[in-house]
């Protein structure tokens, strides 16, 4: 009888504590202790933190009646910071070199994979482009666009874009229900948190409001610990938020080693038969203007990270949705550039070919190619437009295209 109330009452103690936990929890994260904690303890860093975000959205970047917003260019007045610039933006902002806008025979339209974020200007594949072909390639992408800033980035310059083979950028986010751009999109995008020059401490308490209510709670701060310090057990476990991919040491040491539940882009409701028209009508204004300019538009597809690793991230997440949807929208595309007659280039072979031979071609932590990543588009690219017949071959591309050959 004793023993059945031991039981009991140990039962009840472990109820109590786990009811004390999920209050203690629930408290803690409608709160914003952690906030002021975590700001207050390292004040000097967020402060840092706020001061480069203004700087870039509000120096690097400024608001445009056409566009939503561009980056601010070598002849503002506006203070910016060096490292952004390091001689990498021409006088519209474009990350162009002297005299590339003027002479590019290739142009490039697109978003943050077209521009080449996360790698210096001579990285990028578009620079890698213009060395393998030995002819001025010219980048007008801007991150964080969508298709109809596409095509209006080739109304407003179209100086730079008549008889040119254009190299329109597609990646998964592209395929966005928000085909309308608003004017205000440069404030609606979360600029406006960075605006203060000089922030008090509820500025940087403002940028943490909308943090989800598990992020709020003591059990994410002890997952986020293990996440910053690397923690495999954690990492490995299906379900979770991050995963560690590939057993090749290389492969994790510095890039292509993580990645991140829900990082392909593409929601379901993108791709419905309104929304899929629109994108149609998207695109074909893109052809149209490049007819009318007498030039080539050459569609290039950007796969996901999540995609190029799915098998792992099936694995990983039990979760093949995002990886469906992709294809689901890679099937239009193609649809869609056959119906438009456009010539197309998909990434997805030859990245999938060298993350099969161990290779990593996508940054440690962020979605976009690392320098490998560049270097392969640019060479698919270059050998994919020497053997349309659109440009010539040259002794460098003799070396990595199979079809290439010298004068």
């Amino acid at each position: 009888m004793k023993n059945k109330y031991s039981k009991q009452r140990k039962l009840m103690i472990a109820l109590s504590v786990f009811l004390s936990y999920i209050v203690a929890e629930t408290i803690i994260a409608s709160s914003r202790f952690f906030d002021y904690i975590s700001i207050a303890k390292d004040y000097a860093t967020f402060l840092n933190g706020y001061k480069m975000e203004h700087n870039f959205f509000f120096h690097m970047q400024k608001p445009d009646s056409e566009l939503g917003f561009v980056y601010a260019t070598s002849t503002d007045e506006q203070r910016r910071r060096e490292e952004y610039l390091s001689g990498e933006k021409d006088e519209l902002g474009f990350k162009n070199l002297p005299g590339d806008k003027e002479n590019g025979k290739i142009v490039v339209i697109g978003d943050s994979f077209s521009y080449g974020l996360g790698v210096s200007i001579s990285e990028s594949w578009s620079k890698r482009l213009e060395s393998y072909l030995g002819i001025n390639v010219s980048n007008f992408s801007v991150e964080g666009y969508k298709p109809v800033q596409y095509n209006r980035i080739m109304k407003k310059y179209s100086q730079y874009l008549k008889d040119r083979i254009i190299l329109y950028g597609l990646y998964t986010n592209d395929f966005t229900d928000k085909t309308d751009m608003p004017i205000d999109s440069y404030e609606s995008s979360g600029r406006n948190k960075f605006k203060s020059p000089k922030p008090s401490f509820f500025d940087l308490i403002a940028l943490l409001e909308k943090k989800p209510f598990y992020e709020r709670t003591l059990i994410h701060s002890l997952y986020r610990w293990l996440y910053l310090n690397e923690s495999k057990n954690i990492m490995n476990t299906k379900g979770n938020e991050v995963l560690r991919i590939g057993d090749n040491a290389a492969f994790n040491k510095e890039c292509g080693g993580l990645l991140v539940r829900g990082e392909s882009e593409i929601k379901e409701k993108w791709l419905s038969e309104e929304n899929k028209a629109r994108f149609f009508k998207t695109l074909k204004m893109a052809s149209d203007t490049a007819e009318e300019y007498n030039s080539k538009l050459v569609v290039v597809y950007f796969p996901s990270r999540a995609y190029i690793y799915s098998k792992e991230y099936i694995s990983g997440f039990s979760d093949e949705k995002p990886i469906k949807l992709e294809e689901q929208a890679k099937r239009m595309l193609n649809e869609y550039v056959t119906a438009l007659d456009l010539p197309f280039i998909d990434l997805t072979t030859t990245l999938s070919r060298e993350y099969e031979q161990g290779i990593p071609v996508y940054l440690f932590k962020d979605v976009h190619f690392n320098p490998r990543g560049n270097e392969i588009a640019a060479q698919e690219i270059a050998c994919t437009l020497i053997d349309w017949g659109y440009v010539e071959p040259t002794k460098t591309t003799t070396k990595i295209c199979k079809h290439a050959t010298t004068n």
